[in-house]
């Protein structure tokens, strides 16, 4: 029965491979980032943990509804992650897997930082073909930024 889940899954484990890999990611900030072990990084890391275990359990049994059950636990460990990330302390942006072709492309905040507070970016996948993409925040007077933007967006 295994060896048919992994033939059937394959693209679904692939998947899954790669989301418990960015998962662990953030695991390890939290663990090695003393700032980061607020009180609510705890609990959602609490949440995260107890759907991990459910995921151990669906691919320990792997019988013929293995398959339908790690795509809905993988989406919960998808939730949960993003609980986990919303709770860090400061600003998250993530800018994933966006595209720009001959265009300017601004995935992040542009203009005055919000406060003193942290900033955290993640950009992965991103692509950008003769165009200039933004995928981290840029922070500064924001009618300067509008015209570096505006040059940018004209070409």
């Amino acid at each position: 029965m295994r060896g048919s889940l992994c033939l059937q899954g394959a693209p679904a484990i692939t998947d899954a491979a790669e989301k418990l890999s960015q998962v662990r990611g953030l695991i390890q900030k939290v663990r090695y980032q003393q700032s980061l072990q607020t009180p609510n990084v705890m609990a959602a890391l609490e949440i995260l943990g107890s759907v991990i275990d459910k995921l151990v359990d669906c691919t320990r049994r792997g019988n013929a509804d293995s398959h339908t059950q790690l795509k809905n636990v993988m989406s919960e460990i998808d939730e949960a992650a993003k609980n986990l990330r919303q709770q860090f302390p400061g600003h998250f942006a993530v800018a994933e897997k966006n595209r720009a072709v001959k265009a300017f492309q601004a995935n992040a905040a542009i203009g005055l930082k919000p406060s003193d507070e942290r900033v955290i970016t993640e950009a992965r996948g991103n692509d950008a073909e003769g165009a200039l993409q933004i995928n981290a925040p840029i922070f500064g007077d924001p009618a300067f930024l509008a015209q570096v933007a505006g040059v940018f967006g004209s070409k």
